[in-house]
Order: structure tokens, then C-alpha cells, then sequence
């Protein structure tokens, strides 16, 4: 069995995994045309966004949770934006962004 941090380096080389698409489609949904509009509009660090887009860090569910909420793009949508299926994070992360959108 593959631990998560050998699946998370696998998936970060992997070349269907496209968090840069995730990020252009997000930033025209929202009209903004540069990644430091887009942190302004969701409270993000403006490295976290060039660290992902570059595929140095992966996507994390708070992020995705967050561009959720900017843009109302359904997350399963974003997932198949970016290729990555439910590999983004572990399945209690995503149980956490379930209950965090029903309080």
C-alpha cells in the first residue's frame, strides 16, 4: 500500500495532473486576469498560488474549498479540471469540507 506522501510526489509529476488549467478557468470565471487579483478575491498567499500552478506544491482541500466558494464551480468539476480525480487529498479531508459547507 502506497503511503499518501508517495502518492501526493506521484501525483505532482504526473502529467494529467493540471493545476494550472484549475487556475486559468477559475481566474476567468471570476474576470480577474492575475494570479494576485485571484488572492485578493479568495485570502490566499500569493506563493501558495505559484507554488501549485507550478506543480511545487499540491492543491490542498482548503484551496480547493476556497476557490469553491469564490466561484461556486462544484468541486467535483474542479477535480476533473485539474485531472486529478480524488487524489488532490486524503478522503477525512474531504469529509471535512462536506460538514465545513453544511454549517
Amino acid at each position: 500500500m502506497k503511503t499518501d506522501l508517495k502518492r501526493r510526489a506521484e501525483l505532482l509529476k504526473s502529467e494529467h495532473y493540471n493545476p494550472k488549467a484549475l487556475i486559468d478557468h477559475v481566474k476567468k470565471n471570476l474576470g480577474v486576469k492575475r494570479d494576485y487579483e485571484l488572492v485578493r478575491i479568495i485570502g490566499f498567499n500569493a506563493s501558495v498560488i505559484s507554488k501549485v500552478r507550478h506543480k511545487r506544491k499540491l492543491l490542498s482541500a482548503e484551496l480547493l474549498l476556497a476557490l469553491h466558494d469564490a466561484t461556486g464551480i462544484p468541486i467535483k468539476e474542479m477535480k476533473q479540471i485539474i485531472g486529478a480525480g480524488d487524489a488532490t487529498s486524503p478522503k477525512p479531508s474531504l469529509q471535512k469540507i462536506e460538514s465545513k459547507r453544511r454549517l
